[in-house]
């Protein structure tokens, strides 16, 4: 074999290594048009508790219609920051918000289908105990 054909056999089998290894770590790379996953549920009715530490958030979803409505109503062992937001072409909503709350109790009827969440924030010092109820029903006509 001439040396001219050991070149390009090096060169070729270089490329083809440096193409797939550029492919497998573009791979690597996250993906920034992801759709963000959220803690969603299909239930109509939900009742928990959760412990939630100091400077943490818990959030819980659920896909509405603009014909439903959902009831909530909540507590908490310290104030917490309670919204509900959906995300819309890469920026957030926010129909409703309380901040610092200890309880809080409410309604919201969606203007659109969507995922909605309902979502509690410890901004504190100290672990909250968080205990919520929800209940999506249709809109009363």
């Amino acid at each position: 074999m001439s040396m001219n054909m050991r070149y390009l056999m090096i060169f070729l089998f270089t490329t083809i290594v440096l193409w797939g290894f550029s492919f497998w770590y573009v791979g690597q790379l996250p993906n920034t048009n992801a759709i963000v996953e959220h803690n969603v549920t299909d239930k109509s009715e939900e009742s928990l508790a959760v412990n939630l530490p100091p400077q943490n958030f818990y959030e819980r979803c659920r896909q509405l219609n603009r014909l439903e409505v959902i009831n909530y109503n909540f507590t908490s062992s310290v104030p917490v920051q309670f919204n509900i937001h959906y995300h819309e072409g890469g920026e957030d909503y926010y129909p409703a918000e309380k901040p610092d709350a200890l309880s809080g109790q409410g309604s919201y009827e969606p203007p659109a289908a969507r995922i909605y969440c309902l979502m509690w924030g410890n901004n504190g010092d100290a672990p909250s105990r968080l205990e919520y109820t929800f209940r999506v029903t249709p809109k009363a006509p």
